[in-house]
């Protein structure tokens, strides 16, 4: 099971005998089925989420089966992209599963708060979703309730080629799964003969028809609604009844596809075809088709692009940007300095805000893009919930062509700290990027860095560090701006400018921040459209 990041401890310490061998610390969450804890398995000293089916539900032998069930099929499962089960036991009357403890959100808390996803970003967690169905499907089994709730979005492995901004994901609840094995070979109950189970607005066709010979293709078309849902902000079919819903999958096409590519909205089409027949009959050539649309240009550069992309093409394309970005640094840099700080802000917010920082551990949005990197959310003196770390982190996002980042800087105990920007897609360690770096006794100044650990190259007159008066009756919070026009980039420290760059359009949309020396902080990050004044 999985904790929210920002699950509070809504109960107090439960004697460990409760339930022997846990040490069970506070409650996750609850729900029909019963309550999930987050505690730590004594014997191996590890954290774990604990779920307990409710004492109501014991007498019911075909809910307590489905729980067993659930167990069982995990614990055969032996692949990334699902969540693992660890134990299974009953003490006091009650069973218990205890399963991975996972930090991150579901993919239907991230629409909720974000919106729908870019293209890019939602193939990413198709293909992984895909794979794991496809594990799951290797062991007979079918999901039968595959939505948004059900794929987890944690921090992605560290120390591997990794697409920037995407997250790991990890398939739950198998609890309605179907084990397509004969119970007297192997002990599996199964559902009611006939039985409608699922969640209305995902679910295939057949399985509103309580078809019995239900197989993959059932969970292909539920991703392929889940993945609707989260290119368009909603699932394709709505109705006030399943009877209803069941007709309108049967006889309505979706509509919303101008607002997809053609190579998604194919794939999509292919994905929820009424007619199991129809579909995508395979999850090999489900994920097949999923990489061709992941390498459509349309949508590779968005939000950032794809790491470790392949040819001589792209190559060339980067060697481009390279000597694009350091003829910009030739012009821009080259300003005088008393006339560059003269320029006046052409560009103002459209006043559409999305906050990058929330105040709670969204962890796999900000994450180290290389080993050391290591940043928290803490409490400051005024018990505000702050990103505070030391080495990289870094936030990805999806951005307008014309945008303002603002983030609110506290070098706390850092001796500098500095915010990486304009960053090729390729983002090798042999290409440059550029750099406003910040200390007490230097000021802000605007620079390049090759890669993330190159020389540093100043560019700019440094803006001066505030004086210790400036800070009295004040939080310690920093404003560094940066916009990002199609004229290039314009870079501000607590309201005055420190220099304009050029900016090239293979640019990901990413900044990465760096503290050494102790930790920094940031009290918030703001992203907007910002347009002419």
């Amino acid at each position: 099971m999985v904790t929210p990041a920002d699950a509070p401890d809504r109960t107090a310490v439960i004697a460990q005998d409760w339930l022997p061998g846990y040490e069970l610390l506070s409650e996750i969450g609850a729900g029909g089925f019963g309550t999930v804890y987050k505690a730590r398995q004594l014997k191996l000293d590890r954290l774990v989420a604990v779920k307990l089916i409710k004492r109501d539900l014991m007498a019911d032998p075909d809910q307590a089966a489905r729980f067993e069930t659930e167990a069982v099929i995990l614990g055969k499962f032996r692949h990334p992209n699902i969540v693992h089960v660890y134990d299974l036991g009953s003490h006091g009357g009650r069973l218990y599963l205890a399963e991975e403890l996972l930090e991150g959100e579901d993919l239907g808390v991230l629409l909720k708060r974000t919106g729908r996803l870019d293209e890019r970003t939602a193939w990413h967690v198709a293909r992984q979703a895909a794979a794991g169905l496809a594990h799951a499907a290797s062991h007979r089994v079918v999901h039968r309730d595959v939505k948004p709730a059900n794929l987890f979005l944690t921090p992605p492995p560290t120390g591997v080629d990794w697409p920037i901004g995407i997250p790991l994901v990890q398939i739950m609840d198998f609890g309605i799964a179907r084990v397509k094995w004969a119970v007297d070979a192997d002990g599996f109950p199964r559902t009611h003969q006939g039985a409608i189970v699922g969640t209305p607005a995902y679910m295939a066709p057949e399985q509103h028809q309580g078809i019995e010979d239900l197989d993959h293709r059932a969970d292909i078309y539920s991703l392929g609604v889940t993945l609707y849902h989260a290119l368009t902000g909603h699932p394709p079919f709505s109705a006030k009844t399943v009877w209803e819903m069941m007709a309108r999958k049967l006889s309505v096409t979706p509509t919303m596809w101008d607002c997809l590519s053609p190579a998604s909205a194919e794939l999509i089409r292919s994905m929820i075809a009424p007619d199991r027949a129809d579909r995508i009959q395979t999850y090999e050539e489900l994920s097949q088709r999923i990489d061709a649309v992941l390498s459509d240009r349309k949508i590779a550069n968005v939000a950032g692009g794809i790491r470790g992309t392949r040819g001589k093409v792209r190559m060339q394309i980067a060697g481009i940007v390279a000597v694009i970005i350091g003829i910009g640094i030739g012009v821009w840099f080259g300003v005088r300095p008393a006339v560059r700080a003269a320029l006046p802000a052409t560009y103002v917010s459209s006043g559409d805000q999305q906050a990058l920082f929330t105040g709670k551990p969204d962890v796999y949005d900000w994450r180290a893009p290389e080993a050391g990197g290591n940043w928290t959310v803490e409490k400051d003196d005024e018990k505000t919930p702050v990103l505070c770390g030391t080495g990289f982190t870094r936030r990805a996002y999806q951005a307008p062509a014309e945008n303002r980042i603002t983030l609110g800087l506290d070098l706390y105990r850092a001796t500098v700290a500095e915010v990486h920007f304009g960053i090729p897609v390729r983002a090798s360690e042999s290409m440059p990027r550029y750099v406003l770096r910040i200390t007490r006794a230097g000021g802000a100044v605007l620079g390049t860095r090759v890669g993330s650990r190159g020389e540093f190259t100043p560019g700019s007159e440094p803006i001066p560090f505030p004086p210790e008066s400036w800070f009295q009756d004040r939080r310690p919070y920093l404003e560094v701006k940066i916009d990002r026009t199609a004229g290039g980039w314009a870079v501000w420290f607590n309201g005055k400018l420190v220099g304009r760059a050029a900016y090239a359009a293979d640019t990901a949309d990413e900044f990465r921040l760096f503290a050494d020396g102790g930790k920094a902080r940031i009290d918030s990050a703001i992203l907007e459209p910002i347009r002419k004044r």
